[in-house]
């Protein structure tokens, strides 16, 4: 979810409405994956995991946005992770 304070989306966003660099004026796609893994072997009191220090790990990704997410064939991130 993009936290955008109290700024306009569009503040945030100052490239929508424009014209890509394609010969149609369309613009390529793409989009950044982010997946975090890490592993907790204990619990605190209320039974929430606690991270064991040093097991984050940050796989990413810039991938093509033009798969959707049912494809059936899974992009080369998702079989990486």
């Amino acid at each position: 979810m993009l936290n955008r304070g109290s700024r306009p989306l569009q503040d945030l966003l100052p490239h929508v409405g424009c014209t890509g660099k394609q010969p149609d004026g369309s613009a390529k796609t793409g989009e950044v994956k982010l997946c975090t893994i890490w592993s907790a072997d204990s619990l605190d009191e209320q039974g929430t995991p606690i991270r064991d220090e040093g097991s984050v790990n940050y796989p990413a990704a810039v991938e093509s946005a033009s798969v959707l997410d049912t494809a059936a064939a899974r992009s080369p991130f998702a079989q990486r992770v």
